[in-house]
């Protein structure tokens, strides 16, 4: 009996002091295993966009190569087809050739898709604070949102949330370091989340981020444009050179996909951005169709609770905490005011723009390629989230502290309460 007193007690010690070590990744854990088990509580998604998200084992099958089967007449497989091998079409085979059937694996997709999520957020928001408090604070608004919603079951939308911050990071790390495993990561990253080629505009966006985060570099770092430029060109061309076998890749796919639809491509020329409600945007929503609907029903089926008194009331409270530093008297923090300004370009860019048609409509028709981007809100809302995030973050470390946080964290759980709900997704659509 004494024995088992002294061992249990021996583990309760050495537990404890894990646990309190290692509490955020274990709540970020807990989060991305349950979700999915309540939202598929018996039956896989259906998605109508990606129609293969239930049975991505089929792209193994049949499209392992990137060519289609003898029925395509030898044409080559979409770019979609392609870059859903990884890691989709692996990740489906893996599993279902141990027998999981797709309903369970369709949940544990999910469930790794959310945690890297938030691993990769992690990692990013390190660069700007230590405090766990505060990562888990801006980790869950990033991901706790009415746009995360929509990425769901579309390859391109999930990847590039994971993408945006950790790309961020690579480059970033790469610049002050200048460790060469930062450029080795960023490739095996890539590598692993192609999946982001299954919408070329979505990938272009996507890779924005480096543009960003080497100038966050030349700002913090007080480097002088010309000097930075002498000193770290042949740097970033290393970094990105190694990125050629894959962008060399799908550059092949998508050409052998083009010429087969030659004909269709002068439509992409008439289209027009397609534009999202500003204030929704500033309470991180935006879909220009939220509003839609079919005798009376509306197409979102949480559009009455992102509309309620109750979560209108927080996201204000939360939207203006994150401005409270521009109250200041004191010298403005040069970090903050760059991603002030990242906030408003990405809000400019996502809403298509509304609020100055003029300028955004000279950059659509005389920015060369432009016109791919005919949906600004799908393709730049993750630049607001990532932004909003950030200015959280950086406002919460100057004065973080117990009461705070727990009020922080009631506000963002209680704003997403529909992700709780087994009818987040709806299933009778």
């Amino acid at each position: 009996m004494n024995f088992y007193l002294i061992l249990y007690s021996k583990i309760f010690k050495e537990t404890v002091p894990w646990l309190s070590k290692n509490w955020m990744w274990i709540s970020f854990f807990i989060l991305a295993v349950s979700l999915p088990i309540i939202w598929f509580s018996t039956d896989v998604l259906y998605a109508p966009e990606e129609i293969l998200f239930s049975n991505y084992q089929i792209i193994f099958d049949k499209f392992l190569y990137s060519w289609g089967d003898k029925l395509n007449y030898g044409t080559p497989a979409s770019p979609e087809i392609a870059s859903l091998i990884f890691p989709n079409a692996i990740f489906y085979k893996s599993l279902s050739v141990l027998g999981i059937s797709n309903h369970i694996i369709q949940i544990v997709y999910l469930q790794s898709f959310i945690f890297i999520t938030f691993l990769s957020m992690s990692c990013f928001l390190k660069i700007f604070t230590s405090d766990k408090r505060i990562i888990m604070i801006g980790s869950l608004v990033y991901f706790f949102n009415f746009y995360v919603y929509q990425t769901f079951a579309y390859s391109a939308k999930m990847s590039q949330m994971v993408l945006c911050p950790i790309l961020f990071y690579w480059m970033y790390k790469y610049l002050l370091t200048r460790k060469y495993k930062y450029v080795a990561l960023n490739f095996i990253g890539l590598f692993l989340l192609q999946n982001i080629f299954t919408n070329l505009p979505q990938a272009i966006s996507t890779f924005f981020v480096y543009f960003i985060a080497i100038l966050y570099f030349i700002v913090t770092e007080n480097y002088k444009v010309k000097d930075f430029l002498i000193r770290y060109t042949k740097k970033i061309i290393l970094f990105f050179v190694v990125l050629t076998p894959i962008a060399f890749y799908h550059a092949l796919i998508y050409f052998f996909s083009i010429i087969e639809n030659m004909d269709s491509i002068g439509k992409y020329f008439g289209f027009s951005a397609i534009t999202a409600p500003l204030h929704l945007i500033f309470q991180l929503r935006g879909s220009w169709w939220e509003y839609g609907g079919s005798d009376g029903v509306p197409y979102s089926h949480w559009l009455l609770f992102y509309d309620s008194s109750l979560i209108l009331l927080i996201v204000f409270f939360i939207f203006i905490f994150a401005f409270r530093p521009l109250l200041n008297r004191e010298k403005k923090d040069k970090k903050y005011l760059f991603w002030l300004f990242v906030f408003l370009c990405s809000i400019f860019f996502a809403s298509g723009s509304i609020f100055a048609p003029n300028l955004f409509l000279l950059i659509y028709e005389n920015l060369p390629f432009f016109y791919i981007f005919r949906e600004p809100w799908l393709k730049f809302m993750p630049y607001v989230i990532l932004s909003f995030s950030l200015l959280i973050v950086i406002t919460l470390n100057k004065e973080i502290n117990k009461k705070i946080f727990y009020l922080f964290l009631l506000l963002i759980l209680v704003r997403s309460l529909n992700v709780f709900s087994p009818n987040f997704f709806d299933h009778s659509n």
